[in-house]
This record gives C-alpha cells, sequence and structure tokens, in this order.
C-alpha cells in the first residue's frame, strides 16, 4: 500500500509535516496486489471509448464519452470542463438555513447543486441538491460556480493512485472502456487548496518571507 499526495509518494519513515499538507488535504491510497502475477483485471471486450471520474468533492460521478486509447490526459481534462461548463455546477461556500419568506432551501458546506435556472428574484437561482435530489431556490451569494483550471497544478485525474500526465494517451495506463478514474480539482472559494511546490523542506510553509500582518 502507498499513500500520494498529487501523484507524490508519501515515504513510510516521512512526517506528514515534510510534504507541508494543508488542513483537509487529499491524500490517495495506491494497493498493490498481493499476488503480482494474479489477474486483477480480465481483458477488454470493447475499445475504450467512456470513462467515468468520481471525486471525493462530488456527490456523483461524471461520464465522459467520445475518448479513444489516443486520448491524451490534456484531452480528457478539456473534456472535464466541458463537461462542466454544459451544465454549472456550484457548491455551497458554507452551511445556510433556508428561508421560507425567500423561499430558499436548506445547505450544508460543499452542498453540489446543479443549476437549472434563475430564481423570480435578483440574487437566487434554481438549482438541483445532488446529495438527495431536491429542487428548490438558493441564494446566489451561498454558492460559487466550480470552475476548473486544465493546469496540472490545479486539476489532477488518477488512475489506481497514478497521476495520468498532459501529454501520454490513455493507453499508457492500460484502461479499458468504461474504467473509474479519480477526479481532483481545488476548491473554488479556497485560494491555498493546492500541492505544495517541488524541493520544499520540511517546516517551509509558504517558501519565502511572509508578509507581517498589519
Amino acid at each position: 500500500m502507498e499513500l500520494l499526495h498529487w501523484g507524490k509518494v508519501l515515504e513510510p519513515s516521512s512526517l506528514l509535516s515534510d510534504y507541508s499538507l494543508l488542513p483537509s488535504s487529499e491524500l490517495s491510497v495506491k494497493i498493490h496486489p498481493r499476488l503480482p502475477a494474479c489477474v486483477i483485471k480480465a481483458k477488454a471486450t470493447e475499445p475504450l471509448r467512456r470513462v467515468r471520474l468520481s471525486s471525493r468533492k462530488l456527490q456523483e460521478s461524471i461520464t465522459i464519452d467520445c475518448i479513444s486509447p489516443e486520448t491524451t490526459g490534456a484531452e480528457l481534462k478539456r473534456l472535464v470542463q466541458a463537461h462542466f461548463a454544459k451544465q454549472p455546477t456550484y457548491f455551497a461556500k458554507a452551511k445556510a438555513e433556508g428561508d421560507e419568506r425567500a423561499g430558499t432551501m436548506d445547505l450544508s458546506m460543499c452542498d453540489q447543486v446543479i443549476f437549472l435556472g434563475m430564481g423570480a428574484k435578483k440574487g437566487i437561482i434554481r438549482g438541483r441538491r445532488v446529495r438527495d435530489g431536491e429542487e428548490g431556490s438558493v441564494l446566489e451569494e451561498s454558492v460559487m460556480q466550480l470552475q476548473l483550471d486544465a493546469d496540472p497544478k490545479q486539476l489532477l485525474i488518477f488512475f489506481d493512485g497514478t497521476p495520468l500526465t498532459d501529454e501520454a494517451p490513455l493507453s499508457k495506463y492500460g484502461l479499458i472502456h468504461n474504467e473509474r478514474l479519480t477526479l481532483d480539482f481545488r476548491w473554488p472559494w479556497v485560494e491555498d487548496d493546492k500541492p505544495a511546490e517541488e524541493g520544499k523542506g520540511k517546516g517551509d510553509k509558504g517558501g519565502g518571507k511572509g508578509k507581517k500582518k498589519k
């Protein structure tokens, strides 16, 4: 078993502080088969045309069609971006109590809301709360639209704990049709929700001198 943070393996002898992890940082677990020669996956019977992506930050997985073994990691990221651009997705920045007078529904922090249209009043949008399928209105100021960036530092796709590189085709990873991948991205309202930069040593929280608080 291996633990990875944004594709970098955490060494068993190292401390978590050596990797400058942030609060609520997400780790990936890669489990190697106990018997190296065992067959863990049947041969693909269909050509690779579709993959599914799931994420701890998403309350429902997404499906990307029209791909092939020659599709690169960068091209797959662009398809993921297009998916969210076609059906805007919002997240609740904090817990919000529903207002009966305004007709808004309750939200928990990080609730995923699929945009359905603008509400009758200014500052209100209609949406579907993904966790239970309820449709209703939410205050626009309570949510923020997901905006994915194709920069590898902002958006990563993993297969069995290994990050897909932008240049390599999907065939490199032995994916089969309808394979499940893992998606990770920055929260749209957290500026520093990103991996530590390469080369930063133990105790280096930000690289360079910090600004003094006024």
